[in-house]
């Protein structure tokens, strides 16, 4: 991509002026991160060529998470690696300082950086494909909660910037482990199996208690991940590689192993409640100077006092069917020791 800004407060600037004009769709909005977190990458690649000169190999920056779904909202975190070909002392430093500049240029944009350092500016998600394959099977043998995260993660893992033949082979491995080994969906469902209910025995909204979202409920904790954890298990069990949720729900409706009825239902679900994100945001919280990582965890809450009687009722019952999807995923997964 040529480098069209001279700065990230360039790229920053563009961001502000235009993110509000993409908040009535999900998919456009997706698609203007994308090109900003590009444009991010494209000047970041240029200062690392003056530092350093052009780069030993080809490399390929993805993202993950709500990213690698597709499934951002207003303002989103930093969750992406960096895979690169060359196993050199050379390449590593090289592609480490390209991780700094593109963590350190996505922070300044408006990316706050991931808490858990699932960036490319931590070795950990930065090396070279021969390195990769050796950490994907430490962490399939390890079998501890952190690696099976780590794995979980890596399923959501979408090319933006280089070539996708080398993270392709990453994510062959890892349905090829799945296929060997079927307990992991087993593992994989006990590690997301823990989800904050929105929605009480007697029907109202379980909403925040305390602090400053005090009353406001967690959307994203919820209504969203019930449904992003079983599409992407049931995709890893049946071996579609597809990462946004929709897409998975989409596949595995024409799959005979997810005969249900709901189909268009979970489907229709998701982009509804992405939509709800959007619509229904604070928006108090994105106009203020509120520090970048405050403003992220923001953006995951609902006013349910700005729901009408329908909208209420409308959402009540996607998360009751998102939990459903869930519990139906444990049920199936368990048969896997």
């Amino acid at each position: 991509m040529m480098v069209r800004f001279q700065t990230y407060e360039d790229i920053k600037q563009y961001r502000n002026e235009n993110m509000m004009n993409h908040r009535l769709s999900s998919t456009q909005l997706n698609h203007f991160h994308d090109e900003l977190m590009q444009h991010v990458i494209s000047l970041a690649v240029a200062r690392t060529k003056i530092q350093l000169g052009e780069p030993p190999g080809s490399f390929s920056f993805f993202v993950m998470g709500s990213a690698g779904r597709r499934e951002q909202g207003l303002i989103s975190d930093q969750d992406h690696g960096m895979v690169y070909e060359e196993n050199t002392e050379e390449a590593k430093q090289y592609f480490q300082k390209l991780g700094e500049h593109i963590s350190h240029g996505l922070a300044y944009v408006g990316y706050p950086l991931c808490e858990g350092r699932v960036m490319c500016s931590n070795p950990l998600w930065c090396q070279s494909a021969s390195d990769w394959q050796d950490q994907l099977h430490s962490w399939i043998k390890a079998d501890t909660w952190e690696a099976i995260r780590h794995l979980l993660i890596l399923t959501d893992s979408r090319v933006l910037v280089g070539s996708p033949s080398l993270v392709y082979k990453l994510k062959e491995i890892l349905f090829e482990q799945v296929n060997d080994s079927p307990y992991l969906l087993n593992r994989f469902a006990a590690n997301t199996a823990s989800i904050q209910k929105g929605v009480g025995v007697f029907g109202h909204f379980l909403t925040e208690q305390y602090g400053y979202f005090k009353g406001y409920l967690n959307l994203k904790s919820c209504a969203l991940l019930p449904y992003v954890n079983a599409a992407r298990l049931f995709a890893l069990k049946d071996n579609l590689w597809a990462t946004s949720t929709s897409e998975r729900l989409s596949m595995l409706e024409r799959q005979p192993s997810f005969n249900s009825p709901r189909h268009h239902t979970y489907e229709k679900n998701v982009e509804t409640l992405l939509a709800f994100r959007l619509t229904h945001a604070p928006r108090a919280f994105f106009t203020t100077q509120r520090e970048q990582q405050n403003r992220y965890e923001a953006s995951h809450y609902m006013c349910i006092k700005s729901l009408s009687r329908s909208e209420k009722k409308q959402l009540k019952s996607m998360i009751k069917q998102g939990l459903y999807l869930q519990e139906r995923l444990t049920d199936e997964t368990y048969d896997y020791q």
